[in-house]
């Protein structure tokens, strides 16, 4: 008897410093994900030195229970938290070091499409030109019918170090409708690091959406209709694409009335900077030390209406802001583009009556209005785009745009209905160039967000065939008329 009552304190004594020598991962890393109320953590099962010392006879089960309690008790404050749960994605967690959610959005679009005569007989050398700008780009068919995968991301956003240190990568295989690039090709969508430590001065660092103006902050993945309009794809703040890489500073929207966002970028699109123009002639780069700068100025003047285009959360109170935004973007090269910058002007921006016009100092300026109210979603904007080439080529002129939105749930959460119609006017000082595009469409939501729905949409864009594009004669005063109906699948786990 005596000699268990000294043996007992002996065996504690062995089993507190065995397991003070092995690190507290080993614990780790014999546990166990165990859920519980929609979260999953890690728990340890057993210590390896105890079950050592049990194994070997050299402890008791009783002596075991208490070691495994002590363990227990001294472990817990400094093992790492670990959870695994859904919610709007796959999330992982541990404790305020680090967090990583991944969603992946997928969107598959039936699209039909009705050409009138000219199409076949004129087509379109101007806006969505191909890669001969020179040749028409006709239709052989009164009409086409097509399926294709809209959008294919992948996200990996949260946070690192801690909350307020956040960042995102997403790479897509976006495909539009006609392009000749299979789906399979990855491309960086989104690759930045954001500091929102100082709510009055966060910074965004990388390659992401410039804060310029409404319609192209808004998400793909929370659009009203199946695609946005020609002019808000026009009268982006590069004029190439809705994202580049840079820097911007910016305040928190959701804690100030009156927001800021000031950026600079190199104003080329996704991937590219200013040495990735073109060699002139006599064997050097141009304009490799110029940048583009935008600005944005909100204000909130009743709530958070934030940015999405529907109020899919039946606002009980009015969501009022209106915004200005402004955008210099200096020295683009469209004179012989390389094929990056085609690609995204004709792909992404329609604005393809600018290539070949030579090397372009943009000016852009836009006013933007959303409000919301128990159902209802109003979203308008204007703009108004200075193109001024280098050398003289008075030709090009300015652009202007602006469109309107108007949207209702008829079924709060679930089914909404709206209208919209835009004008895009490429050059103000010539006739016969406008592209008109008005649209209805129903919105139904499966599960009460935007993440799981179905979109179908009537369309009707008219594209006047005059005025002036670069390298290419003014074709015909006719206009090209498509009708279109689409309906979209989203996915948005």
């Amino acid at each position: 008897m005596d000699t268990m009552r000294m043996r007992r304190p002996l065996a504690l004594g062995l089993i507190f410093s065995l397991t003070s020598l092995l690190p507290v991962a080993w614990a780790v890393e014999e546990g166990e994900l165990v859920g519980k109320e929609g979260r999953w953590g890690y728990v340890t099962r057993e210590d390896p030195a105890l079950k050592y010392l049990l194994e070997k006879h050299i402890i008791t089960q009783e002596e075991y229970d208490e070691g495994a309690r002590i363990v227990e008790e001294r472990e817990h404050p400094s093992a790492p938290s670990f959870h695994l749960n859904y919610g709007q994605g796959l999330n992982i967690e541990t404790g305020d070091q680090f967090f990583l959610k991944l969603r992946g959005l997928m969107q598959f679009r039936f699209n039909h499409n009705e050409y009138n005569q000219a199409w076949r007989t004129i087509g379109d050398r101007n806006n969505f030109a191909g890669d001969k700008p020179a040749e028409a780009w006709r239709r052989a068919d009164q009409s086409a019918t097509t399926l294709s995968t809209q959008a294919m991301r992948l996200q990996f956003l949260g946070y690192a170090f801690d909350p307020n240190l956040r960042y995102d990568v997403t790479i897509g295989a976006d495909r539009q409708e006609g392009s000749p690039t299979a789906t399979g090709g990855l491309s960086l969508v989104n690759a930045y690091v954001a500091s929102w430590h100082v709510p009055y001065a966060n910074v965004v660092v990388g390659q992401y959406k410039t804060w310029f103006n409404r319609a192209q902050i808004q998400s793909v993945a929370n659009l009203t209709f199946t695609t946005r309009m020609i002019v808000q794809n026009a009268f982006m703040a590069n004029a190439i694409n809705r994202r580049d890489i840079g820097i911007t500073i910016l305040s928190d929207e959701n804690k100030y009335r009156v927001n800021y966002a000031i950026g600079v970028f190199n104003g080329m699109g996704t991937t590219l900077d200013r040495l990735s123009n073109p060699i002139a002639q006599d064997g050097t780069r141009v304009n490799a030390n110029e940048l583009m700068y935008v600005g944005r100025l909100l204000w909130k003047v009743s709530g958070n209406p934030l940015y999405g285009e529907g109020d899919i959360l039946y606002s009980t109170e009015p969501q009022v802001a209106i915004a200005v935004g402004y955008a210099y973007n200096s020295g683009v090269n469209l004179s012989d583009p390389i094929t990056a910058v085609r690609n995204q002007v004709l792909g992404v921006s329609g604005n393809g009556r600018l290539v070949g016009a030579g090397i372009i100092d943009f000016q852009t300026w836009e006013m933007d209005f959303i409000a919301r109210y128990r159902g209802w979603a109003l979203q308008a904007e204007g703009y108004v785009r200075q193109q001024q080439v280098r050398g003289g080529n008075f030709s090009v002129g300015n652009a202007m745009g602006w469109y309107a939105m108007l949207g209702y749930y008829l079924v709060p959460r679930k089914l909404e209905v709206a209208v919209r119609y835009g004008i895009f006017d490429p050059n103000t000082g010539y006739s016969h160039d406008l592209v008109k595009e008005a649209g209805v469409a129903l919105n139904y939501s499966l599960d009460g967000t935007y993440d799981h729905r179905i979109v179908a949409d009537l369309t009707n864009v008219t594209m006047g065939t005059g005025g002036y594009a670069a390298g290419r004669p003014t074709v015909s005063t006719q206009d090209l008329v498509t009708n279109s109906i689409r309906v979209l699948y989203q996915f948005y786990w």
